[in-house]
């Protein structure tokens, strides 16, 4: 979130850019199926809780004007391009994403990724305090990488799939419970130090996925526990084995 607000302008350029060329493309080879994924803050701001039928209904929260703005655009651009050369394109709109192989970054990850390396770091150099970005208060949903990548799998190959569709676990968590669940997977004892002087965001984000059972026969199979497991184990072997190359 920090990097996107600073980068505003960037972010939705780089972005449009690439939905333009992606688009351009599709144009040109209408029998490929075009399986779009689109980031939950796309959803109007002043929602708690993601139908798909609400997607046009407000505006999106100023906190993402950039990349939120660049993933309505390419909703938009799914649906001129299904009119105009009847190209087939399955928007499917995904929650936070986290797992193996995110940004070990403490600016350009999401929360949790953040919070992984901070409190990695602080076992590791026994730290007393971490500090989370915000009040901690605002509720998120976060959906393992791997279960992402299947219901993407499923879009792109099953029969006459929905245009638009959400994938998500309906489960969400306070940003400060999320804390304190990694912090007991990663063995971190210390005390959390809430910087309220990093933006929140929107206060809940929470998606309704009934759709993505009965359109992609997708549900969710990997808890957060379980994934943050995995996530936290990736995470400590990157950063030990980044320590070693720097050693060398």
């Amino acid at each position: 979130l920090a990097y996107s607000r600073k980068k505003q302008a960037t972010v939705l350029a780089d972005n449009v850019r690439m939905t333009l060329s992606l688009f351009d493309f599709i144009s040109k080879n209408p029998t490929i199926r075009l399986v779009n994924p689109i980031a939950n803050c796309a959803y109007p701001g002043e929602l708690s809780s993601f139908r798909e039928g609400d997607f046009w209904s407000g505006s999106i929260h100023e906190s993402v004007l950039g990349y939120g703005g660049a993933r309505r655009f390419s909703v938009l651009a799914s649906q001129a391009y299904r009119e105009e050369f009847a190209v087939e394109v399955v928007d499917v709109v995904l929650p936070n994403l986290y797992g193996p192989g995110d940004h070990l970054d403490a600016v350009r990850a999401h929360a949790l990724g953040g919070l992984v390396f901070r409190i990695l770091v602080a076992v590791e150099e026994s730290l007393e305090e971490v500090v989370v970005w915000g009040s901690g208060n605002p509720i998120r949903e976060w959906l393992y990488v791997e279960e992402a990548a299947r219901a993407l799998v499923l879009a792109s190959g099953v029969e006459n799939p929905p245009d638009f569709v959400n994938v998500g676990t309906g489960d969400s968590i306070s940003i400060a419970n999320l804390a304190a669940m990694i912090a007991e997977v990663a063995g971190y004892t210390g005390d959390f130090v809430f910087d309220t002087s990093f933006p929140d965001g929107a206060a809940e984000k929470r998606m309704e996925a009934e759709r993505a059972l009965e359109g992609l026969g997708w549900s969710p199979s990997v808890s957060l526990r379980e994934g943050l497991i995995k996530t936290v184990q990736d995470a400590r072997n990157r950063l030990a084995a980044s320590r070693e190359a720097v050693e060398l």
